[in-house]
């Protein structure tokens, strides 16, 4: 049974979160009323590897990803590794009602978060740590994960992945803004 989730959609047909102003994706108005809407995508996980695919559910990328034994629903993202930099199962993306967060499962060599605005930083392993459309995660070899809203087209200018030198993160268990 799919989950339904409370969420309002734009004049478009794209999902939204019940308190959004606009619509995340095309910039277009909403409708009048949130509703229940049926397990909708929360965003649009692009890899460098070219993968990509609407997140509904907890996801583990790596290199051999495994599914986690707590959670039936899992899926799998297996990206190449020539150097192998990426872990087995590397990171989850870990969907809990519209929030997507990323938590490094203890990788080798680690999981950095590229944030336009931010300074790149790397992700404490096993931390919870929410994304935001635009986000980047390096994991190595040339893999990078990109988190665009549901339905962005990959040049959609509101998710550029480019980012600049800024503030800091703090990353002492999760992130604070």
């Amino acid at each position: 049974m799919a989950e339904e989730l409370l969420g309002v959609e734009c004049v478009n047909g794209h999902p939204n979160p019940p308190d959004a102003y606009d619509c995340a994706t095309c910039a277009g108005a909403l409708a009048a009323a949130p509703r229940l809407l049926d397990n909708p995508p929360r965003m649009v996980v692009e890899a460098s590897t070219g993968a990509r695919l609407a997140l509904r559910r907890d996801l583990v990328v790596g290199r051999a990803p495994q599914y986690l034994s707590y959670n039936e629903g899992t899926e799998l993202l297996t990206v190449p590794s020539p150097g192998r930099l990426v872990s087995r199962s590397h990171v989850l993306l870990q969907v809990v009602g519209w929030q997507v967060s990323a938590i490094d499962m203890d990788s080798h060599n680690g999981t950095v978060l590229r944030r336009l605005g931010y300074e790149d930083v790397q992700l404490v392993p096993d931390a919870q740590v929410p994304l935001r459309y635009g986000d980047e995660l390096d994991l190595g070899d040339g893999v990078v994960l990109r988190f665009l809203p549901p339905g962005a087209s990959t040049d959609d200018d509101a998710a550029a992945s480019a980012h600049s030198a800024g503030e800091s993160l703090n990353v002492t268990g999760s992130l604070t803004y």
